[in-house]
């Protein structure tokens, strides 16, 4: 059967920098300490039981050994991965007590580039990304699926839909094994949770009306009070062919001397104009 979860987050800003120098003197950026605990109330109001936690860990694990863990910049509204968007690869998780000890390496990708730079100014924590629910007395349910972990700037940011670190905007269908759907019997008669074509498409239709009507909404009123956030205002630099790690750092420096609406975001004009002037 198919059950509702959410996209649930977690942040953690308890990890460190690590560099090196591999064989060919290229240097190497890490992050590295604290990413998930269990048995522990966290900052959103939520406990992880440490049973559960193991069971998702051990297969994150199994996946990083293969070298199929990639982490994006900044949490999606989605369950997906979007190469894109993929700023870390996964290298390691471990146990230290009630601790998930992981490292992760900031790669050379778009994304990546701009977290090397945000990270050395030391604003950014890992946060992990995972379908579930929650209980009324907030452990984290057995239906847990831990999807990867995220670099982030701060988890309450202005405008954000995760609520306490859960997606609002949406819910997600998983596939649920050995449970079956409950029948619904009205009038001796049994229903079926069917529709018709013509009823689906006529759903469809209005969700997506819905959604874009929302999206413009959200843009609308995000720009007009708080502006962009600093990754998409750095991503416009990029785009505009500041596209090495020196070029990100001239631009994160330029960013900062600009006039801020809410402290981390910027007004898309004001960027636009000052990509202009650096570009003259």
């Amino acid at each position: 059967m198919k059950k509702k979860v959410n996209l649930i987050t977690e942040t953690s800003h308890n990890i460190q920098l690590l560099e090196r120098v591999d064989e060919n003197q290229n240097r190497e950026l890490f992050v590295e300490g604290v990413f998930s605990t269990a048995e522990v109330k966290n900052a959103n109001g939520r406990r992880y039981r440490k049973d559960i936690l193991e069971r998702e860990v051990a297969k994150m694990m199994k996946n990083i050994s293969e070298g199929v863990v990639f982490g994006e910049l900044s949490h999606p509204d989605s369950q997906e991965i979007h190469p894109e968007r993929v700023a870390i690869k996964l290298e390691s998780l471990q146990w230290k007590g009630n601790d998930v000890w992981g490292k992760a390496k900031v790669i050379d990708t778009p994304m990546g580039n701009i977290a090397k730079t945000l990270i050395k100014e030391g604003g950014l924590g890992i946060s992990s990304r995972a379908l579930g629910t929650v209980s009324n007395e907030g452990y984290v349910n057995d239906d847990l699926s831990m999807i990867t972990y995220d670099l982030v700037t701060n988890a309450s940011n202005p405008g954000s839909k995760f609520v306490r670190g859960i997606y609002e905007g949406k819910t997600f269908e998983v596939e649920v094994d050995g449970e079956e759907e409950e029948e619904v019997i009205e009038d001796g008669i049994l229903k079926e949770d069917t529709i018709t074509e013509k009823e689906a498409k006529e759903e469809f239709g209005n969700y997506i009306i819905s959604e874009l009507k929302n999206i413009i909404k959200g843009m609308k009123l995000r720009e007009s009070k708080i502006g962009i956030d600093t990754i998409t205002a750095l991503k416009m630099f990029f785009d505009a062919g500041y596209t090495s790690e020196s070029k990100i750092k001239v631009a994160f420096t330029e960013l900062k001397k600009l006039k801020q609406p809410t402290s981390g975001y910027y007004m898309a004009d004001d960027v636009s104009a000052l990509i202009k002037k650096l570009n003259h």
